[in-house]
């Protein structure tokens, strides 16, 4: 099986508190025979905000593939990035 963690990177300079929308695990599942090529896959992770919604607050998160059975490994991307909420906003567009 391989798998992908998203990590929110702490960060000093942002004020709230920030959680992914919901605890689950999120599975995308795709045949070995189709290339990355040739089909693209997507999931949706939201991230919320609050309590403390005032002001912009940048969160940087990190990808990493994770492999637990010896199969190949996978590739996401964004590897890493910043999600940005505007002053009042609490859903991760």
């Amino acid at each position: 099986m391989c798998a992908a963690r998203i990590t929110i990177l702490s960060s000093k300079l942002s004020a709230g508190v920030v959680n992914f929308a919901s605890a689950a695990d999120i599975i995308i599942s795709a045949s070995v025979a189709v290339s990355s090529l040739d089909s693209s896959h997507r999931a949706v992770v939201r991230v919320v905000r609050g309590p403390g919604v005032y002001g912009i607050v940048n969160v940087p998160f990190q990808v990493t593939a994770v492999v637990t059975d010896g199969a190949g490994a996978i590739h996401v991307t964004p590897a890493s990035g910043v999600v940005t909420f505007l002053d009042r906003q609490v859903n991760s567009a």
